[in-house]
């Protein structure tokens, strides 16, 4: 397993980099007296002018007084109108040429000059996106400052208090870190052979976490195929023994971290739904800022291998109620039937078997047993949504019957239901005005085996998606000139409770991944939730 791994954060340009093939041209001299030239672009191939360049000695390393040893071994200067430069009179020796804009973009160039050496020309070259290393010191004293320094480069870093820092705008290259107490009465810690790609983000180990892999996240036509971007969406990361070596993390996986990759790299959001160390599974849900449409790019860097770490982020913060998030029961568990979202509407689980199910195990309901969950205190607030309002209510279902009428899950019996009626899968919602009645979508149901149903209410439109495809945008009214629209009753999952405190319709058959979300989710965020979760699982891909 990698203990130093290097991780796109954006596609690399194709440059011209003259150490690794092609060599400076050169002439003659005698020492002392060598000339250095090149002409820079940027990534757009426009001149780089203006732009800063810095000639060390590889075996330079940096100094707060800023002295200059020697002229000769320590030059600046800057691009002219075309994107040239010049520095003369270079002594013998071996040399980085560092050209910078101090914005985001940089090349380094090396060169050795010996005394046979008079014109040393490097011909054009293009900056690149900086590229970001990371790390941690291995032991810092509380009462002295640390910093960072690279052999070769004007580069000077605070460490932080806790250890970690961060050299944010690199050039690509192999480099030598040293890490010094600034009163320089400890020996230097020294990292050789830190290789740097454009646009790449570096981890060192000595963090603490001694193993790393890149997780992908592929929109493209050959992945989840969605072209709109997407926001604060939780995905699904399964883990078994063909992606992940469950003998190198903590025996609960609580050492386990997933972290951004660019210049942010700060932690996400996650929840381990289940964690099986000796079967070697687990179902993890991590909360995405942003996913791109129709890209591969989007990763982040999971670790794990620290047996010091405490757990690492508290179940609810990936599904957030400032995301739509109303509630979102697993089921993975039949004895508390816990609300992942902050709103905690923890269901009451009644005769529930814990079976396999589409992410996990689910919640297996029996018609005989009457099997339910109920979900208190969910009668009002935010779950209690208002006569065209916008929501959306999903589920994985797999009906283990042809029993015509059949709740999922139901506000009661005059509010909103998700369910089984006449043979097909139903979504509605009931009206008082301007007619008496359900307005309903419908499309014909499948069993026994696992499918994706949601039901999209947004203001007067409404929507059912089955397996990520919407099959229903009309609504037809099923009259009941006798009802009375009714919002006090609580959420019950796997039956209808009627309005005289009665319940039928029990469901037979497998329940999973119950969300209700206060905001009327769209069409690509409901076929990435398909795709992301059944067993193709598409997006997801690790990089060994």
């Amino acid at each position: 397993m990698k203990r130093l791994i290097d991780v796109f954060v954006t596609g690399c340009m194709f440059f011209c980099f003259c150490t690794n093939g092609d060599s400076p041209l050169s002439g003659t001299s005698e020492q002392g007296n060598a000339r250095v030239a090149a002409t820079i672009c940027n990534p757009d191939l426009s001149p780089s002018i203006g732009t800063s360049v810095t000639l060390r000695r590889s075996d330079y390393i940096a100094n707060t007084a800023q002295s200059i040893p020697d002229a000769r071994i320590y030059r600046d200067a800057v691009t002219g109108s075309d994107g040239s430069f010049i520095i003369d009179s270079v002594d013998t020796g071996s040399y980085f040429i560092e050209v910078n804009d101090h914005i985001a973009n940089a090349v380094l160039l090396k060169c050795s000059i010996t005394t046979s050496d008079t014109f040393v020309a490097f011909g054009k070259d293009t900056l690149q996106p900086y590229s970001i290393v990371k790390g941690k010191a291995p032991s810092v004293s509380p009462d002295k400052k640390y910093s960072v320094k690279i052999d070769g480069l004007e580069r000077f870093y605070e460490v932080n208090p806790d250890g970690s820092f961060s050299a944010p705008d690199l050039p690509r290259g192999t480099f030598t870190f040293r890490i010094t107490d600034q009163t320089s009465t400890e020996k230097p810690h020294i990292i050789p052979d830190i290789t740097t790609q454009p646009g790449m983000l570096t981890i060192l180990p000595g963090n603490g976490w001694l193993f790393f892999k890149p997780v992908y996240l592929n929109t493209t036509s050959t992945g989840a195929a969605i072209t709109s971007n997407l926001y604060r969406f939780p995905v699904l990361i399964r883990l078994n023994s063909s992606n992940f070596p469950f003998n190198e993390a903590k025996i609960d996986g609580s050492d386990i971290r997933f972290i951004k990759t660019g210049p942010d790299s700060t932690q996400l959001t996650f929840e381990i739904e289940r964690w099986d160390a000796m079967n070697n599974q687990a179902e993890i849900w991590v909360t995405f800022d942003t996913i791109y449409g129709n890209s591969d790019k989007k990763m982040c860097i999971m670790q794990w291998g620290n047996p010091d770490a405490a757990e690492g982020v508290s179940a609810g913060t990936a599904f957030d109620t400032a995301d739509g998030f109303g509630a979102v029961l697993h089921l993975s568990d039949n004895i508390t039937a816990a609300d992942a979202t902050p709103n905690r509407f923890n269901g009451q689980p009644s005769n529930i078997e814990k079976i396999r199910g589409m992410v996990g195990n689910a919640g297996g309901f029996s018609v005989i047993n009457k099997s339910h969950i109920s979900i208190e205190n969910s009668a009002g607030g935010t779950l209690n949504f208002p006569q065209n309002g916008s929501y959306t209510i999903s589920a994985w279902i797999n009906a283990d019957s042809t029993a015509s009428n059949r709740v999922i899950i139901g506000k009661g019996d005059l509010q909103y239901y998700l369910r089984i009626h006449n043979l097909n899968w139903h979504f509605a919602e009931y009206h008082d005005t301007p007619s008496k009645g359900w307005e309903f979508t419908s499309s014909p149901y499948s069993f026994g085996k696992w499918v994706y149903v949601c039901g999209v209410r947004d203001g007067t439109s409404q929507y059912l998606y089955v397996d990520g495809v919407c099959v229903d945008s009309s609504k037809t009214l099923m009259g009941d000139s006798d009802g009375t629209r009714t919002d006090t009753f609580d959420i019950d999952i796997g039956r209808k409770l009627q309005s005289d405190g009665t319940a039928n319709l029990h469901f037979s058959g497998g329940i999973d991944e119950v969300r209700i979300c206060t905001t009327a989710r769209n069409a690509e965020w409901i076929k990435l939730s398909y795709s992301n979760q059944c067993n193709d699982n598409n997006l997801v891909k690790f990089d060994n």
